[in-house]
């Protein structure tokens, strides 16, 4: 699944757009996960032991956002999960690289699940087995830097985890 069709490209910026792309195939890659698709959709204690969406793709700016997103306060309760870059910067005037930052917040009642973990502690990790050091993201590796709290706003609160994308093909 490709979520290229769902995001605006970036223009005629070669190296901007290759890094966009990038971003895009790691939410693919994300959402071709049964267990973090179900963990994002359904609002149950125990959404593993539900059905698997025929079409993950509903999620896209629903769920999950290919940029920074912010629910409002008056926003029904939610799980999102958010792509976006931080401190891209050019190497060497020839390489363009920056830290992928995903976030995953919800609610304080859709915290609870039947799994021995918080639901965000639950997608982190699944996101972490699937992307950290991995080969096959699409055109090179995503190094780990660091995971951390995440306060969005009075009612939502989750985590994030940055990578660095590295060895690119």
């Amino acid at each position: 699944m490709r979520i290229k069709q769902y995001v605006l490209g970036c223009g005629s910026i070669s190296r901007l757009q290759e890094i966009y792309e990038y971003k895009n195939l790691v939410i693919s890659k994300i959402l071709e996960s049964s267990e973090i698709v179900k963990a994002l959709y359904y609002e149950n204690t125990d959404y593993l032991d539900q059905n698997d969406l025929e079409d993950p793709s509903v999620l896209i700016y629903n769920n999950v956002f290919p940029h920074r997103f912010i629910p409002d306060n008056t926003t029904t309760s939610n799980i999102f999960l958010t792509a976006s870059y931080k401190k891209i910067t050019m190497v060497n005037n020839r390489y363009i690289v920056g830290n992928l930052v995903l976030e995953v917040f919800t609610t304080s009642e859709l915290l609870r699940t039947d799994y021995g973990m918080t639901r965000i502690d639950f997608i982190m990790n699944k996101i972490n087995d699937l992307l950290n050091s991995q080969k096959g993201v699409g055109i090179g590796k995503l190094e780990f830097i660091e995971l951390d709290e995440l306060v969005v706003n009075d009612i939502y609160s989750g985590a994030s985890i940055t990578y660095r994308p590295i060895q690119f093909n």
